[in-house]
């Protein structure tokens, strides 16, 4: 690394995943800033700028001088429920972000040798019988793998603006700061975890700090540009992730699971997001170098368990 620090900016900073990248990589010396609606929180060390993409307004001196983009902006999938004003939201505060940013760095002539997008592993067809999927599959159907495929077409628009281009589809993120953990964690606290469904769909997951870690390995070791899944090694379907979870937190894992019909009444077609799922595979990261700290389970739960405090 050069006696210049490398300059990393950040959309959509100031969230879960940006937050952990942001503390990672400052202490690899590199110098991070973010680009965010809300200037009044940042972490320690960030130089923050100020961007709005819904009205087109973006600080470009953000982009100026930067190493690698990695783009984070869309709004939370499971914040509120999934209206169709609500799923418009979604898919256009991933889009409309990203056409931002390849509009300025068109007028400005701006090139950055690294940029990372991030996606979503709800970008495959739920309900794969056999195999794991692969980076090269087509998309699946349904809300989710429908916003994932516009979201990754908007992203490819930026390809022209660099060197690298990657993009990251990311799995159940496991994190103590937000995210589906902590809410998972609710019914087991009392006694009363239990499957979901039939138990048997797949929950590609991923630690907080492996996926700071796939970021940080594109943008240091420029494996070959392209897609890349960004989930543990392991395979877990819903049972398996609540026996572990069980397990980690000390508490009985006996319940009768939740029926499938109960989660739709109560959560319309979010319900989705848990009663489907498909294994997805991480060789193509593994093949790049790249080494899980929690590749499975038993490795990630107990040490989330353990850092909650």
């Amino acid at each position: 690394m050069s006696d210049v620090l490398p300059i990393v900016v950040i959309t959509g900073g100031s969230g879960m995943v940006g937050r952990r990248l942001s503390r990672l990589l400052l202490s690899k010396g590199y110098h991070v800033r973010w680009l965010v609606r809300n200037t009044k929180h940042p972490e320690p060390g960030v130089e923050v700028f100020s961007w709005n993409p819904s009205r087109a307004e973006m600080d470009v001196n953000a982009l100026r001088n930067v190493h690698t983009l990695i783009n984070l902006a869309g709004a939370g999938i499971a914040d509120k429920p999934w209206t169709s004003d609500r799923k418009k939201e979604i898919l256009l505060s991933r889009t409309t972000p990203i056409a931002l940013l390849q509009q300025k760095m068109q007028e400005e002539g701006l090139q950055i040798p690294n940029i990372i997008c991030a996606s979503a592993s709800g970008y495959y067809m739920p309900g794969k019988v056999s195999g794991m999927h692969s980076e090269e599959e087509q998309h699946g159907s349904g809300f989710l793998a429908d916003c994932c495929h516009q979201w990754e077409e908007a992203s490819h628009s930026l390809r022209s603006c660099c060197k690298q281009f990657y993009i990251v589809r990311i799995g159940i993120v496991l994190s103590n700061k937000g995210g589906a953990l902590p809410v998972m964690r609710l019914p087991f606290r009392f006694g009363l975890g239990s499957a979901l469904g039939n138990g048997k769909q797949a929950m590609p997951w991923i630690h907080e700090d492996d996926l700071s870690g796939i970021f940080l390995h594109l943008l240091q070791n420029n494996p070959k540009p392209g897609v890349y899944n960004a989930v543990a090694p392991s395979s877990d379907n819903n049972l398996s992730f609540g026996k572990a979870l069980a397990s980690a937190m000390h508490k009985p894992f006996f319940m009768p699971p939740v029926p499938a019909f109960l989660l739709r009444l109560l959560k319309g077609e979010m319900a989705d997001m848990v009663l489907q799922g498909s294994p997805v595979s991480a060789q193509k990261i593994l093949d790049t170098g790249f080494v899980f700290t929690y590749p499975n389970l038993a490795h990630a739960l107990p040490q989330l368990e353990a850092s909650k405090a």
